[in-house]
């Protein structure tokens, strides 16, 4: 990743290009991705290849080792393996990750009220 930043360094005052470097999966997959793609869009003149690479790097390290192992030459390609990755993860009938936070935080937000 240091070497991709120093590789673009015209471009690290862009702040959308800050901003999709620095960005790290907090939620679903669902939502990385929408977050990633609001940012890439906005960043220019940086090759499909690399922003394969930032994409992969921004993933939960479960799901970022996975999606690396099958090396996808393409942004959607490497989207669906992470779609399906975090599927495997989170079988039928398990509680999705973002209502694991809601059920945890909220007792502790109405206990303290």
């Amino acid at each position: 990743m240091e070497e991709l930043i120093a590789h673009y360094e015209d471009t690290k005052s862009n702040t959308f290009f800050s901003q999709l470097i620095s960005l790290k999966q907090k939620g679903s997959i669902m939502e990385h991705i929408e977050k990633f793609q609001k940012l890439n869009i906005r960043v220019k003149d940086i090759p499909e290849e690399h922003r394969i690479d930032v994409f992969i790097g921004s993933l939960n390290d479960n799901i970022q080792h996975d999606v690396h192992h099958w090396e996808p030459d393409s942004l959607e390609k490497a989207f669906r393996l992470a779609r399906k990755m975090e599927a495997k993860l989170w079988k039928p009938g398990s509680i999705p990750l973002t209502t694991i936070k809601v059920k945890v935080l909220l007792p502790l937000v109405f206990h303290n009220l």
